[in-house]
């Protein structure tokens, strides 16, 4: 599966890196590549460690 990785400011002003898959899957990443964020397409969420943040792609309310 193709990904395609992009340098992103949060909105707290730090550095992450966002993953994007070919499926439409997403997750953010900070510098030392802990996930912070994970979008699911096909549940249509997105999460953090295992709690649910929010419904659909939430991912670019967290950036900067």
């Amino acid at each position: 599966m193709a990904e395609e990785k992009k340098k992103v400011r949060l909105a707290n002003g730090d550095w992450a890196w966002l993953y994007t898959m070919s499926n439409g899957a997403q997750y953010l990443a900070d510098v030392g590549y802990r996930r912070l964020a994970e979008y699911d397409p096909h549940y249509n969420r997105t999460t953090s460690d295992t709690k649910v943040i929010g419904k659909g792609n939430i991912i670019p309310t967290l950036l900067g």
